[in-house]
């Protein structure tokens, strides 16, 4: 449940983030804002590592309770 809670984080962040950056350009013609931006998509980048690190994480351990069973 965790994973799912990170990946759409994740792709909420990135979504938001592309959609909104390309708004404010048209709107005030400028590139002031894209550090902003830039940080916003490297947070939702760590997001999306993070989910997949607790993918493997739950795939070895469902592997490890099938290898030793009860």
């Amino acid at each position: 449940m965790l994973a799912y809670l990170l990946l759409s984080g994740a792709s909420a962040g990135f979504g938001a983030g592309i959609d909104l950056k390309v708004n404010i350009k048209e709107l005030l013609e400028s590139n002031y804002y894209d550090s902003f931006f830039n940080k916003g998509n490297a947070g939702s980048a760590i997001l999306l590592l993070a989910f997949i690190c607790a993918a493997i994480v739950s795939l070895l351990s469902s592997l490890a309770l099938i290898r030793n069973p009860l």
